[in-house]
């Protein structure tokens, strides 16, 4: 379920997110897929993308079990494929972790060389160790994201 255009309608414009963009400019970070069951994270992470990269698009899903439907589809037909994907830790139905599994078990070249960086409210250490088991998990971070964490990612993409 692409949600995007759902936030941006009730988002005030006034908030103090606004009055701090740091837009930067790397062509490898223009296509961002977010993987959240919260909508409040959802809304925060892809304000400071939008701010930190006015040109980027995002997908955004509420449901990992769709993100890998769109995925799919996109590698199929459009090739529309995200240049980075943040995907929470902890959610109902499909979670992170088998995110991750099913991700790896999808038949596409394209999609190794895409970075994930998964993003968490939890304190569990084990989630971090876990996640270190997954070649294409990158970083792990506390939700949400911020202009630093997105800077950090930047640097290792360079």
């Amino acid at each position: 379920m692409l949600i995007k255009n759902l936030y941006f309608s009730h988002w005030n414009e006034k908030s103090s997110i606004h009055e701090n963009r740091f837009p930067i400019n790397n062509p490898q970070m223009k296509k961002f897929l977010l993987i959240d069951d919260d909508d409040i994270f959802n809304l925060l992470n892809s304000k400071v993308i939008e701010n930190t990269y006015p040109d980027a698009s995002m997908h955004i899903f509420t449901e990992a079990q769709d993100a890998l439907q769109y995925l799919e589809h996109e590698l199929q037909y459009a090739s529309d494929i995200p240049d980075l994907i943040f995907v929470d830790v902890r959610m109902p139905f499909l979670d992170g972790f088998e995110f991750l599994e099913a991700f790896h078990q999808l038949p596409f070249e394209k999609l190794r060389g895409i970075p994930i960086y998964m993003l968490t409210s939890s304190l569990d250490e084990r989630d971090q160790s876990k996640a270190s088991q997954f070649p294409q998990v990158l970083g792990f971070y506390s939700k949400p994201l911020t202009v630093e964490i997105l800077k950090q990612i930047e640097g290792k993409m360079v």
